[in-house]
């Protein structure tokens, strides 16, 4: 699979809330091209770590 193809998995593994799967698609397109860490992986880091907040009762941080 190409880089872009792996992003779009990983972007409907993300909208469909598999992110572990999400996870795995864009470290393998981010072999292919380190772009690919800004526009997939950070977005899904911040989903997880406000569902880890609100899990925990706790606010989350906001995107700086």
């Amino acid at each position: 699979m190409s880089k872009e193809e792996l992003y779009n998995v990983g972007m409907e593994l993300f909208t469909e809330e598999k992110f572990d799967e999400a996870i795995l698609a864009f470290q393998r397109a981010l072999e292919e091209d380190a772009a690919v860490l800004r526009h997939g992986l950070v977005p899904l880091q911040q989903v997880l770590e406000r569902r880890a907040a609100r899990l925990a009762g706790r606010p989350a941080a906001l995107p700086g």
